[in-house]
């Protein structure tokens, strides 16, 4: 008979709070690269002495990238918003208005359709005086 063999899980190095604190770093520095980010860590430490930050002072950096993209980080960082709707006249067809500056061009690029009864394939230059 065979028996099923059940691995035994890694000790975690690195708690939730932990990864909360890495979180709340970030979001005073905007995110610093692996390196910038581990300094202030270190000398949270080191020299004001918070207890909090020794697991993080000792990270190393490629680690320090994991914690980033667990779901304790991401679900503390990630923030939501709505896209806002824009009014755009793209595609509108009229004409250009000069306000009577001499040398103001128009250029289409794609077949537009008729103007002025001519229907022009691929380019229409037209200078308004």
């Amino acid at each position: 008979m065979r028996k099923q063999r059940t691995a035994k899980e890694f000790q975690q190095k690195y708690t939730r709070e932990d990864t909360l604190l890495l979180a709340a770093l970030d979001e005073r520095h905007n995110t610093l690269s692996g390196p910038a980010t581990k300094k202030p860590c270190e000398s949270a430490y080191r020299v004001f002495g918070e207890t909090d930050y020794q697991p993080l002072g000792r990270i190393s950096i490629a680690h320090l990238y994991n914690l980033r993209k667990s779901k304790t980080y991401i679900g503390q960082r990630q923030q939501y918003e709505k896209t806002r709707p824009v009014c755009s006249k793209i595609g509108e067809r009229r004409k250009p208005n000069a306000n009577g500056q001499p040398g103001f061009i128009r250029i289409d690029s794609v077949h537009q359709g008729d103007f002025e009864g001519n229907s022009w394939a691929a380019w229409k230059i037209k200078i308004w005086v």
